[in-house]
């Protein structure tokens, strides 16, 4: 075998071994049997309520459960299961009630999704869901309680967008972003670009964006930033989730700004 053979040879084995390595860190890094909320919801077809007891609602208290579950090959909810924080970061707060977690996970093992789907073939898979309870009580009387995954905002959100006059350039109410990131319940950090580290570019990218009615990041406009770290901070807050706002009663579609840091 002459040397320009040779050269070819270990380059076409090269090739085949990055290309392998490649997949099984691929494989590593986005596991096939977990969805995130968002493909959930998109397949969801029957959702139950929490049927919460008088006493647990009596309490003057607010807060959020995440529920970690398998969506089976039929589409029915198994092995459900309270969690602390799913891995998305989402994290429960105030379930100290055991009647309350209990009415949570009741609810949602009826829920009923359409098959989830690889290559035409059903797929048994696991996801998480935050289901936001809201038992603060307004001159004697409880604040009504949302759909599990249509979250009930705090008194201060609430008015925010049922008596604000300004609407964003999508159209939308607009929300203060202090409000609003009292409302996050997930958040993905961005990846240093390492053109931007190299070059020892940081600061602040600000990024106008439309939470829809699932409390999911929907749309997104830079406002401000440069443009090497623009992008990063994009794709990092398309993946932000929050509890949903609400308008007379119900979900609704709100505007806001959000500010990602970068410093190495």
């Amino acid at each position: 075998m002459n040397a320009k053979r040779f050269l070819r040879a270990a380059i076409a084995v090269l090739c085949i071994l990055k290309t392998g390595l490649d997949a099984q860190q691929q494989q590593a890094r986005v596991p096939e049997n977990i969805i995130n909320q968002k493909v959930a919801d998109a397949l969801l077809e029957k959702r139950v309520l929490p049927d919460y007891s008088a006493d647990v609602k009596s309490v003057n208290t607010s807060g959020q459960i995440v529920i970690a579950f398998t969506i089976d090959k039929t589409g029915k909810v198994t092995h459900a299961m309270v969690v602390d924080k799913d891995l998305a970061g989402r994290k429960s707060v105030n379930i100290g009630d055991p009647h309350l977690r209990q009415a949570s996970l009741d609810a949602v093992k009826q829920w009923i999704y359409r098959p989830y789907k690889v290559n035409g073939q059903p797929r048994e898979v696991d996801t998480s869901v935050v289901l936001v309870f809201n038992f603060n009580h307004t001159n004697g009387t409880p604040v009504k309680v949302g759909e599990a995954g249509d979250a009930v905002p705090t008194a201060k959100a609430t008015m925010n967008v049922a008596a604000g006059n300004k609407t964003g350039e999508f159209g939308k109410p607009l929300i203060d972003p202090k409000v609003a990131e009292s409302r996050l319940t997930g958040k993905t950090e961005p990846q240093y670009p390492q053109m931007a580290k190299i070059a020892k570019i940081q600061g602040n990218v600000v990024i106008h964006i439309v939470i829809n009615k699932q409390g999911h990041v929907a749309k997104t406009k830079a406002e401000s930033g440069h443009p090497i770290l623009i992008q990063a901070a994009m794709d990092a807050v398309k993946n932000w989730d929050y509890q949903p706002f609400m308008l007379n009663g119900e979900p609704t579609e709100v505007e806001t700004s959000v500010t990602v840091k970068f410093k190495p």
